[in-house]
């Protein structure tokens, strides 16, 4: 009886084994992909900032955004921000609350709808933007805090 038991416990492994190795000659491995990284050297590179304008400034992490034509959504807009605060204000109060104001611009921003798209240059008009990121975080930060939004880098995936 214990052989018996042995024996198909083997044959079980082994069988598992069998099945779980991947096919000879087939390009994917298993359920493990590859990634493909291509590197953009000709994008322009983050402006750099002085100690005095980097102790007032807050940047937010990447933000991700619906772009719509018509009311219909029609892309997404990779948007790094920067945000530059009034002399004499503590950015470390408003860093402290950076994903804060990150989810209240997408929150913002899938609400109204708000078309950022510039339909002449095919770009995002920053100036709609600009107006959408002061709306969405005006319950966070004071508008008299806030000396200019900078946008660091804007990508559309297309």
């Amino acid at each position: 009886m214990r052989r018996a038991l042995l024996l198909s416990l083997a044959l079980v492994f082994v069988a598992g084994s069998a099945m779980a190795a991947p096919k000879k000659g087939s390009k994917k491995s298993g359920n493990h992909r590859e990634a493909s990284w291509t590197l953009e050297e000709d994008k322009e590179p983050v402006k750099e900032l002085s100690a005095k304008a980097a102790a007032l400034a807050v940047d937010l992490p990447m933000v991700i955004l619906p772009v719509s034509d018509r009311g219909y959504l029609t892309n997404y807009a990779f948007v790094s921000i920067r945000i530059n605060l009034q002399e004499g204000e503590d950015a470390w109060s408003v860093r402290s609350k950076s994903h804060f104001l990150k989810d209240a611009i997408i929150r913002k921003s899938h609400k109204r709808k708000t078309e950022i798209l510039d339909k002449e240059t095919n770009g995002v008009d920053q100036e709609k933007l600009t107006a959408l990121i002061n709306a969405a975080i005006e319950p966070w930060v004071e508008k008299q805090r806030i000396d200019s939004v900078e946008f660091l880098k804007i990508d559309l995936q297309q």
